[in-house]
């Protein structure tokens, strides 16, 4: 069975906290960062105990915020994979070893986040009971198995309300033709599908926008994610104006054992990250 390994703040922070939520974002800096924020933002406004759970790949730096617990997940990308720095490639390899219960040899996956997540629930011994679980969009390995888990899970999408319309919408302009992009690739097609899924199967989405930036765009969203069950739609935005989470530059909470070689700081071939 995976086991977590916390390291870093929490409960021990800032006096006693009711209640604790799981943080994990995708690992790349335009989805870390804005995850971070709301992680601020709900550990300094809300004062809630907060977990980051984060990748081996572009891993996180938990000396930088010292307030905030961290576990680190193997998230099994191959090494290939991982140097060719396509990230559609990346997210889908990401998400499958996620899902695999046993690795290449026939053991018990480290990569399993079912059995990571029960292991930080389990693991919670004098903090304070586990919430809800915030997710980035691409993940909806971690989302199935927080399902399974009955742990509550909202998404955090990092763009706007109109850009969630559009990949909400996706698949329905495919099946009918109306939007044929030139150069099909299937790998972004279906890390656009899974964006959709992963929303439409949580209990909420918040976005990082506000009311009176797209008024029309939200109440949309609020219709057409009604009608999927979908409880909660938030407009936090903009998340750096509730923290006062310092995200820093590009490296700065990459680990610095990873900052030089991370595909992060490279420039990336194919698609940029959605």
């Amino acid at each position: 069975m995976a086991s977590a390994s916390v390291v870093g703040g929490g409960a021990r922070h800032g006096g006693e906290r009711r209640r604790r939520v799981l943080v994990f974002p995708l690992p790349f800096q335009g989805h870390t960062n804005p995850m971070l924020q709301l992680a601020g933002a709900l550990h300094g406004r809300g004062g809630l105990c907060v977990t980051v759970l984060h990748t081996r790949f572009n891993a996180l730096d938990p000396s930088r915020h010292p307030e905030l617990a961290f576990v680190e997940v193997a998230d099994g990308i191959p090494p290939d994979v991982a140097a060719r720095g396509r990230v559609a490639e990346i997210i889908l390899a990401m998400n499958a070893a996620m899902e695999a219960t046993e690795d290449e040899s026939g053991a018990a996956s480290p990569s399993n986040i079912r059995e990571v997540l029960a292991s930080v629930v389990a693991a919670g011994e004098g903090q304070p009971s586990v919430a809800c679980l915030v997710i980035d969009s691409h993940l909806l390995a971690v989302q199935k198995a927080a399902a399974g888990l009955g742990i509550p899970t909202l998404v955090l999408r990092t763009g706007s309300a109109a850009c969630l319309r559009c990949y909400l919408a996706y698949d329905m302009l495919l099946q009918k033709a109306i939007c044929l992009p030139k150069h099909r690739d299937e790998l972004v097609f279906e890390v656009l599908a899974r964006i959709a899924e992963t929303v439409r199967n949580s209990n909420g989405v918040v976005i990082n926008t506000f009311e009176e930036l797209e008024p029309m765009e939200l109440e949309r969203v609020h219709g057409e994610l009604g009608d999927d069950s979908v409880a909660t739609v938030l407009a936090t935005g903009p998340l750096h104006r509730l923290s006062s989470m310092n995200t820093g530059s590009n490296t700065f909470n990459v680990r610095q054992d990873q900052s030089s070689s991370s595909v992060w700081t490279r420039r990336r071939q194919g698609p940029c990250c959605t």
